[in-house]
């Protein structure tokens, strides 16, 4: 069976590692592949159960380049055999190609250019190792344009396919029909990691303002993070639950999402499609991804990154009217199960791999002929 290696940068709880993680178990197998998973660096805890752990060593990495990484990489039995090479992200690109490993590469865009990217060397580097994929797989439409016009991946090099949940898992609470009686404050949402580019604290801001308003609404926060403990200690009207292993509980248990990251480092967050899938109406800022999820105005509302004003208006919109709230939680659950259920999901990835695996057949044939 051909063999598909997987390679992650980190062995790390974060939202694209695991969709990697749970991409490997929903491809394997399938088709004739079998795909497995290679961590390049450990993370505080063994998190994803990965088929392999390079444990490479970390010095350099924060300059951006581990040159012990690089060596793992070009000794890895795994990576060597295998018929063809999933990178998830550019770190995990840039040491694949450094160590110029023979088969060929598939780059899993999952986010745009950050500032580091911008760097000259950092921007030459990357699209050197860009150029080196044999195909590049974007996680959203707005990855996709940034790969096309700033990486100069041509279109026939360029697939966009989102991520994947179950529906079966992200699915809406059972609850009747809401009237604009429906006593009881609105609850709202928030799900990530609690870091700077994530913005808690932008979530916590809006909920105080729109509570001076007057409108009734209580606030959850679930995720570890950085900022937890600050925000934990200095807040007292949200509700910070920490990282929790049920999460599609907590979505059920709440009436809007709200989202709001800066736009660097998205590509697709998964954690819209859940709430999507949840049924939950959501409001977000406008980062990669955000727009194939949510429908502007049908299923959620859609914010400039830094327009609190907006932000605010469009939860206050959500909290004064439980009709919209049903109706938008309504059209989430129908977009999100239709674009981004796991079987379109692995069926695009499946058939991108195999196309690859055998042209790369063809061509070694042809060669030896």
């Amino acid at each position: 069976m051909p063999r598909v290696v997987h390679v992650i940068d980190a062995d790390l709880a974060r939202g694209a590692q695991r969709a990697g993680r749970m991409l490997v178990d929903g491809l394997d197998g399938r088709h004739g592949l079998t795909h497995r998973l290679i961590t390049i660096f450990d993370g505080p805890q063994v998190v994803l159960d990965p088929h392999e752990r390079l444990a490479a060593a970390r010095f350099g990495r924060k300059s951006g380049l581990a040159p012990a990484a690089v060596h793992a990489c070009r000794t890895s039995s795994a990576i060597a055999t295998a018929d063809l090479l999933v990178a998830h992200g550019g770190e995990a690109l840039k040491y694949l190609t450094l160590a110029r490993v023979t088969p060929p590469i598939v780059y899993h865009k999952i986010g745009l250019l950050g500032r580091r990217a911008e760097r000259v060397t950092n921007a030459r580097l990357h699209r050197w190792s860009v150029d080196r994929a044999a195909h590049v797989v974007a996680i959203s439409r707005q990855v996709a344009a940034e790969a096309s016009t700033a990486l100069g991946v041509a279109r026939p090099r360029l697939t966009v396919i989102g991520n994947a949940r179950d529906p079966e898992t992200f699915r809406p609470a059972r609850t009747p029909r809401p009237t604009s009686s429906r006593p009881g404050p609105t609850r709202l949402l928030w799900v990530g990691n609690l870091s700077r580019t994530k913005r808690p604290d932008r979530f916590v801001n809006a909920v105080g303002r729109v509570a001076d308003d007057g409108l009734r609404v209580e606030a959850s926060v679930v995720g570890g993070g950085p900022l937890l403990s600050e925000l934990r200690s200095s807040v007292s009207n949200v509700r910070f639950l920490g990282a929790i292993d049920d999460v599609a509980s907590a979505y059920r248990d709440h009436d809007v999402f709200v989202f709001t990251s800066i736009p660097e480092g998205e590509g697709m967050p998964g954690v819209l499609i859940e709430a999507a899938m949840s049924g939950l109406p959501i409001v977000t800022t406008d980062v990669p991804g955000a727009r194939d999820v949510v429908v502007d105005d049908v299923s959620g509302i859609v914010v400039e990154a830094d327009d609190d004003h907006a932000a605010d208006d469009a939860i206050r919109r959500m909290v004064a009217s439980p009709e919209t709230r049903w109706s938008m939680g309504e059209a989430a659950r129908a977009h999100a199960t239709e674009n981004f259920s796991p079987e379109a999901v692995l069926e695009a990835w499946t058939s991108t791999c195999l196309d690859i695996v055998a042209n790369t057949r063809e061509v070694l044939c042809t060669s030896s002929m």
